[in-house]
C-alpha cells in the first residue's frame, strides 16, 4: 500500500514572501524519517518546533538533509511539495529527488518552477494553486503520483450530506420573505406608476419584470442553500456552480416548478461537479485547469438540467394548483 511516511511544515505569522528571520514561526511535523534517531515518529500532526523563522528553518535545514538520505537509499518513492524551497531549506532533499528521479507533484508555480530546471521529475499535468481547493488539489496529487507509480487510481466517489427540508427552510426564509415583500409593494405601486409613468409607446406596466424576478432570485436562493446544505468536499466549486446553474431560471408561470426544480438540481451539484473533477484528473488535467472547467461545467449542466426539470414539473404542479383551486 501507499502511505504518508512523513510531513514537514513551515508555519510563519506573516506571508512568507514578506517575512524576516525574526517572525514567529512554527515546524509542523508528522511521522518521521527512516534513518533519524531524533525525530519522534508520531502518526499525528504535531507542532515539533516554534521559534523564530531563521532557527525553524535551521531545523527544516537538518530534517531536509535526513530526508534526502532516505530518498538516496529508496525509502521514499514520491514527494508532494507546497510551496518549497528548492534552492533553499529543501535543496538536499529536492536534489536527491532530481538524482533518484522519483515523481514529484506540488503548487507554488515559482518553487515548482525552480525545481524543475533542478531536473526533478515533476507527475505531468499536476499542480496548481491558483482558484483549487485543498480537494481539488489531493484528488490531483494522488491520480499524479498513481500514474507514476502505475499502480491504479480510483477517485473518490462524490460525498454529500444528507439534506435536511427543515435547515433548508430556515436558510430560505429571509429569501421568501424578502421576495413576497418586493412582491406586495409592486402590486402596491403598480397603480402609481401607470399614473405617472404611463406610454402608449411602450404599454405594460414598467414593473412587470420585477415579479418575475423576484421569484427567478428565490429559486436561486434555494438552489445555493440546496447546494449548500450538502456540500462536503469542494466548497466554493459547488456554490459558483449553483450560482451558473441559478442563472438558467428564467419567466415562467410557476413559481412553485421552480422552487421544485432548483432543490433537485442544487441538491445534484455536488455528485456532478465530483465526478467532473474525476473525469478531468483523470485525463491528466491541470488541478486549476480542472477546477475551473469544474466550477464552470457543473454549473451548465446543472442549468441545463434545472430548465428541463422546470419544463416537466411546472404543468403538473400547476394542474394541481388549478384542481385545488
Amino acid at each position: 500500500g501507499v502511505e504518508i511516511s512523513t510531513i514537514s511544515y513551515t508555519w510563519c505569522e506573516v506571508n512568507l514572501d514578506a517575512a524576516n528571520p525574526d517572525n514567529k514561526a512554527k515546524l509542523w511535523r508528522f511521522g518521521g524519517m527512516k534513518n533519524s534517531k531524533t525525530c519522534s515518529r508520531s502518526r499525528s500532526l504535531t507542532c515539533g518546533h516554534e521559534s523564530t523563522l531563521s532557527e525553524v528553518n535551521e531545523i527544516v535545514r537538518e530534517l531536509d538533509k535526513t530526508l534526502a538520505t532516505d530518498i538516496k537509499n529508496g525509502f521514499v518513492d514520491g514527494l508532494i511539495l507546497v510551496s518549497s524551497d528548492p534552492t533553499g531549506v529543501n535543496s538536499a532533499s529536492i536534489s536527491a529527488a532530481a538524482k533518484a528521479g522519483i515523481p514529484v507533484v506540488g503548487t507554488g508555480g515559482t518553487s515548482i518552477g525552480k525545481a524543475m530546471n533542478m531536473g526533478v521529475n515533476i507527475a505531468s499535468g499536476f499542480g496548481g494553486s491558483v482558484a483549487t481547493t485543498s480537494t481539488s488539489k489531493a484528488v490531483s496529487y494522488a491520480c499524479g503520483l498513481a500514474l507514476a507509480w502505475n499502480l491504479k487510481f480510483s477517485p473518490p466517489p462524490p460525498a454529500r450530506k444528507p439534506i435536511n427540508l427543515h435547515s433548508l427552510l430556515d436558510g430560505c426564509l429571509p429569501a421568501f420573505l424578502a421576495a413576497c415583500l418586493l412582491i406586495k409593494v409592486i402590486e402596491l405601486c403598480e397603480p402609481f406608476c401607470e399614473f405617472f409613468l404611463s406610454n402608449e409607446s411602450t404599454p405594460g406596466s414598467c414593473l412587470e419584470p420585477w415579479p418575475d424576478l423576484a421569484i427567478s432570485s428565490l429559486s436561486l436562493c434555494v438552489q445555493v442553500v440546496a447546494c449548500h446544505q450538502v456540500s462536503v468536499r469542494f466548497g466554493e466549486i459547488e456554490l459558483i456552480s449553483a450560482l451558473i446553474a441559478g442563472s438558467f431560471v428564467s419567466g415562467g408561470p410557476s413559481m412553485p416548478g421552480k422552487i421544485i426544480s432548483a432543490l433537485l438540481t442544487g441538491v445534484m451539484i455536488p455528485d456532478i461537479s465530483g465526478r467532473l473533477l474525476n473525469l478531468l484528473t483523470i485525463y491528466q488535467w491541470p488541478a486549476t485547469a480542472a477546477t475551473l472547467t469544474t466550477a464552470g461545467g457543473s454549473g451548465l449542466l446543472a442549468g441545463i438540467l434545472s430548465r428541463v426539470v422546470t419544463a416537466l414539473v411546472s404543468p403538473v404542479v400547476s394542474g394541481y394548483h388549478t384542481v385545488f383551486q
